[in-house]
């Protein structure tokens, strides 16, 4: 039997389960914690590339354990218009940004572009930028 659901307001269940999976990560690493976090130049704490990796693993954890026992995104329903597909738009933006940041990684580690002088992650996001406009003016286009 599927328990009953529970839906937490957006800021809640982001405010929990970060705390979750930050506690998580410190109580796993214990005195390597510090390894995988850094703070800035205004003294905000930040997650290192693999610290932000393992958080984000850890957030999909939290978040799998809430959903088993019912606790549930207020953004998440349970099917589509047509009552047949479920929805999950939390998960789905954690699935985009975990893409992102791996697509950061590579583009970082890329041995060829390595070889070109220049900033390389601004003349990509130069071409998308470039891409996103042509794309909404189509579909501006199309829609007037």
């Amino acid at each position: 039997m599927k328990p009953d659901k529970y839906y937490i307001d957006a800021s809640s269940f982001l405010e929990v389960t970060s705390e979750l999976a930050d506690y998580i990560m410190q109580e796993k690493l214990g005195d390597k914690y510090d390894k995988y976090v850094y703070q800035d130049d205004v003294g905000v704490y930040n997650y290192t590339k693999a610290g932000q990796d393992m958080f984000n693993n850890y957030v999909e954890e939290v978040e799998g354990y809430l959903d088993s026992v019912g606790i549930e995104h207020e953004d998440q329903e349970e099917t589509d218009s047509n009552g047949n597909i479920w929805i999950n738009v939390q998960h789905r933006l954690s699935f985009y940004e975990n893409k992102f940041n791996t697509l950061m990684q590579e583009i970082e580690g890329d041995t060829v572009l390595k070889t070109i002088e220049g900033n390389h992650l601004a003349g990509i996001f130069v071409q998308v930028k470039k891409q996103i406009n042509h794309y909404l003016k189509e579909n501006k286009d199309e829609h007037n």
